[in-house]
């Protein structure tokens, strides 16, 4: 079988990177796009798929940036008082998010991990689902079971490996890590539940790459799956995707499911489709749905974790996976524009002001601080519109270099504070007066 790493090599570029082109954006109706095993498209059909791509991204980026203007304007979710905000202090509540004062709490954006289990209790891959604007759009990341995991305590392991030893809690915990952010929401799918998910979208059609092939208890090759057009019945999908096939590199699996994905989220342009899907009866699976089919009712972005070839010298492993932390930066972080952190300092918590009328918080504010390591947890207005020179002050003295960052991104300075104002649960706090962007 050929190895669909190798066929991405030659798609791309032959270096140590996968995952730097490995993705797509798109919506509704539109096509597929790279993936870890790519069809060698002909020149025409790249040009093409180019010029979609860089149209998707602009409508999934303004749509974003609209949500955040609105999140802003509208206030999310009005703080129950001020007084949550100001250390105590008996302060009337303020809901009107165009008055001075107005503070809210900014929610987290909905990110879910689905977990892909196969008949014998393994780990094969997963898919991180993030939620679009309004539950509309969002992202699909592909994370393969090969994962390798450097840490001091488990040096050399896999995410498939972590989660026979530590279960999903486990794998959990190392994916927040290797992304930055915490999860919210974690769902194993089993086979059984896979076909659930995928039945309102009827047969699933795929270009399969490859013959596949599996042994039989005495040794016999049988192929289950044959090259080409793969028509691929919501009872199959699990078979398909998990399929293990002795000699090749275990993200061959990652970017199987991959192309089922891609083909899957087509089919759910169909509103029929994602209504069923948001209408099973399990509760868990119908939130699993109801996710699925906000990502395919608006433009998305199908993307690999991006990652590094490691090889190991035991030739039961073979090649290995190291995410880079680089391009995971570059490429999926920006993917969750308000990001929680995953455990305590994991990210620093920032409130965000507007102390002038002529300033808008929007991406061009929040997406510094978030790709600087920040959490914005409140936005709103200061005490005043009359603010003239903007301010950065931090709580703690261990706040310094991490609330340095964040000013040098935005052009300012980052100075302590000892305001007893300054809330407990915020540790950056942010004021933007008439000088911001002058």
């Amino acid at each position: 079988m050929t190895d669909v790493r190798e066929a991405a090599d030659r798609f791309h570029r032959a270096d140590d990177v996968a995952g730097a082109a490995g993705s797509s954006s798109t919506g509704p109706g539109t096509g597929t796009g790279n993936r870890l095993d790519p069809p060698r498209p002909r020149r025409r059909e790249l040009r093409r798929f180019r010029r979609r791509t860089r149209l998707a991204v602009c409508v999934y980026t303004l749509t974003t940036l609209a949500a955040v203007s609105g999140l802003v304007l509208l206030g999310v979710e009005g703080y129950r008082t001020t007084r949550n905000l100001r250390g105590g202090t008996e302060d009337t509540g303020i809901t009107d998010s165009s008055a001075p004062g107005f503070q809210a709490e900014v929610k987290p954006t909905p990110t879910r991990l689905l977990l892909n289990i196969d008949s014998a209790g393994q780990l094969t891959d997963s898919q991180l689902l993030v939620s679009g604007p309004n539950g509309q759009g969002g992202a699909v990341v592909f994370i393969p079971g090969a994962t390798l995991i450097q840490a001091a305590d488990v040096p050399g392991s896999t995410l498939a490996q972590l989660f026979d030893s530590g279960g999903t809690a486990e794998v959990q915990r190392r994916i927040e890590t290797i992304l930055g952010f915490s999860i919210l929401e974690v769902t194993e799918v089993d086979p059984a539940a896979l076909a659930e998910l995928t039945k309102s979208a009827g047969t699933i059609t795929i270009q399969n790459p490859d013959n596949l092939f599996a042994e039989d208890a005495a040794g016999q090759r049988q192929q289950l799956f044959a090259a080409g057009t793969l028509d691929l019945q919501p009872e199959q999908v699990a078979a398909y995707v998990g399929l293990e096939v002795k000699g090749e590199s275990a993200t061959n699996r990652s970017a199987r499911s991959q192309l089922v994905w891609e083909s899957w989220l087509e089919l759910l342009d169909d509103p029929a489709r994602r209504e069923g899907l948001s209408a099973l009866q399990d509760s868990v699976l119908s939130a699993v749905g109801s996710d699925i089919a906000g990502i395919a009712s608006g433009t998305y972005s199908v993307k690999q974790l991006p990652l590094r070839r490691v090889v190991i010298p035991d030739e039961k492993q073979g090649v290995l996976f190291l995410p880079d932390a680089e391009l995971t930066l570059q490429q999926i972080a920006p993917l969750v524009p308000f990001p929680t952190s995953a455990f305590p300092g994991q990210r620093v918590k920032v409130r965000v002001l507007k102390g002038t009328p002529s300033v808008a918080i929007d991406l061009a504010v929040t997406k510094p601080i978030v790709g600087s390591g920040g959490e914005i947890v409140v936005i709103g207005n200061a005490d005043s519109f009359d603010v003239a020179r903007s301010t950065i002050v931090y709580r703690e003295p261990a706040l310094a270099d991490a609330a340095t960052v964040i000013a040098k991104q935005l052009g300012l300075s980052a100075t302590p504070t000892e305001d007893p104002a300054q809330p407990e649960n915020i540790d950056v706090s942010i004021v933007l007066g008439a000088d911001f962007g002058s």
